[in-house]
């Protein structure tokens, strides 16, 4: 296989990704802007997108012999990974922890037991 076939099959598998990613997160697309599930679902899609276009970009820097365009686009891959990966940890803990009501709101904070009414 010569390295142009081989960028054209990068290309499509960073594609393909993309789509699949968008495809995998469509429902989770279509709540409710107060559900806290579509803040999820956003960060999941563009996850997927973010490491399908590097894909891309990487393979086109590889076909067209452009250094820094491929290096470009491995770092931000990488650096996106990491920071998408930690902020959807953190939305997932929310969302499953029950900090936001159907509403959006986080519900109201239990009252110390010294502030009870005896």
């Amino acid at each position: 296989m010569t390295p142009s076939t081989v960028a054209g099959v990068l290309m499509a598998i960073g594609t393909a990704v993309v789509v699949a990613g968008l495809h995998r997160q469509a429902a989770g697309l279509r709540l409710s802007v107060t559900d806290p599930g579509l803040a999820l679902a956003m960060l999941r899609a563009l996850r997927t997108t973010i490491l399908g276009l590097a894909i891309v970009g990487a393979a086109a820097g590889w076909l067209w012999h452009v250094r820094p365009l491929l290096l470009v686009s491995l770092v931000i891959a990488g650096e996106e990974m990491l920071e998408i990966s930690v902020v959807v940890a953190a939305v997932n803990g929310y969302v499953t922890a029950g900090g936001a009501t159907p509403r959006g709101r986080r519900s109201a904070p239990a009252r110390p037991p010294s502030a009870r009414r005896r």
